[in-house]
């Protein structure tokens, strides 16, 4: 990895990796995610620790660029469902994985906006 903290790109037959050695709008790179971090699976018994709904915008937000506006927004309502999830079923914020909110604003919100269906990844 590169030692001066600018991101190294890896590029393999499923696309793009880059590795950021501190986030924008994190406080200490990935121990300031790592707190309110899920674990999601990806497929074959893999579990990866993803960013919460609140740092993902916090961290969008930081770079300040245009393009994403429209992203963090979704990411933002994202927050805004889980947030009321949380308080519906009594739990603290952060304890619902990617799954359970999608469910969750399926039923709830199904005569809303759906914006957040443009969070996708890209190969």
């Amino acid at each position: 990895m590169n030692t001066q903290g600018a991101p190294t790109e890896f590029h393999g037959p499923k696309g793009k990796l880059t590795i950021v050695p501190e986030p924008a709008g994190t406080r200490g790179g990935y121990d300031d995610l790592r707190r309110a971090a899920t674990r999601e699976p990806i497929g074959q018994g893999l579990r990866v620790a993803v960013a919460s709904t609140a740092d993902l915008p916090r961290m969008l937000a930081a770079l300040g660029r245009e393009p994403d506006v429209p992203k963090l927004m979704a990411l933002r309502r994202l927050q805004a469902l889980e947030h009321t999830l949380s308080r519906e079923l009594a739990l603290g914020p952060q304890r619902h994985t990617i799954e359970q909110i999608a469910a969750y604003s399926r039923d709830k919100w199904r005569d809303t906006d759906a914006s957040f269906s443009m969070l996708t990844l890209e190969p």
